[in-house]
């Protein structure tokens, strides 16, 4: 059973292994108890496709707490990594979205990240956020025990749950098995966005960057994103899914 414990207010960020890949899973609370601050859980998937999830078009697979998760609020189909120039293509996919930085910008391809970047965890800490990150955690039930655990603790309410995933695969297709390409199955990631002040039933199919995450929780929660980052904010998709963000996305890969 997944217990959430916090003090006043926090954000949490968990890592959870789902079917064939890892998540981690965070948390944030904000310290001064104020209702206007959304308490935020950001679920992140290792390893795992934009097409994996039933509701969203899979009918091979069978995944209801996403399918839940995505009806009740905004799924994003076109969000994308920008590459690596690293075979271990999730260490930049995480350092662009723990500092919204672009690939091209990152320090080491993400294997060092400098003082002069604020990572999103500083940056909730100083809008008054408690955070807290964790995983790995075994079997897709997890994302469920989650969302349960919020209602028993009477904040889901108050609570902005994010889905999303480092990188995909490509399991076979085009000759290849892992994530070291430019191919939709391995450049391509889930997104869903739901909880508080979000519109449920929602699908929007503007171009985004995973490391454009970074400024959007910036916008959801009315505090300024860090000049360190490179990442554009969407969040008027959220309030308005038809328009659109991107006019093209550019990727990158060095063998």
């Amino acid at each position: 059973m997944i217990k959430i414990y916090y003090i006043k207010a926090t954000v949490v960020i968990i890592t959870i292994v789902y079917l064939l890949t890892g998540f981690t899973f965070s948390s944030c609370t904000n310290k001064a108890n104020n209702p206007k601050l959304p308490n935020i859980v950001f679920v992140f998937a290792d390893d795992q496709r934009a097409n994996t999830i039933h509701a969203l078009g899979n009918g091979e697979i069978i995944t209801p707490n996403l399918d839940r998760l995505a009806a009740e609020g905004i799924y994003f189909t076109n969000t994308y990594i920008m590459g690596s120039y690293s075979a271990a293509v999730c260490q930049p996919s995480r350092a662009m979205l723990l500092t919204g930085k672009y690939l091209n910008n990152l320090t080491e391809d993400g294997a060092r990240i400098p003082p002069a970047d604020t990572l999103i965890g500083q940056r909730l800490l100083e809008a008054g956020y408690n955070c807290f990150g964790t995983g790995k955690y075994h079997n897709d039930e997890k994302l469920g025990e989650i969302i349960a655990a919020l209602h028993t603790k009477g904040i889901y309410d108050n609570t902005i749950i994010i889905y999303s995933g480092d990188n995909g695969l490509a399991l076979g297709q085009h000759g290849l098995m892992g994530k070291q390409n430019l191919y939709e199955h391995s450049t391509k990631v889930p997104l869903i966005i739901s909880g508080k002040g979000i519109t449920p039933g929602q699908k929007s199919n503007a171009l985004v960057y995973l490391n454009d995450l970074y400024p959007t929780i910036c916008e959801m929660i009315g505090k300024p994103t860090p000049p360190s980052v490179d990442g554009s904010g969407f969040f008027n998709l959220i309030k308005n899914p038809g328009e659109t963000h991107r006019s093209y996305i550019v990727t990158s890969y060095k063998s």
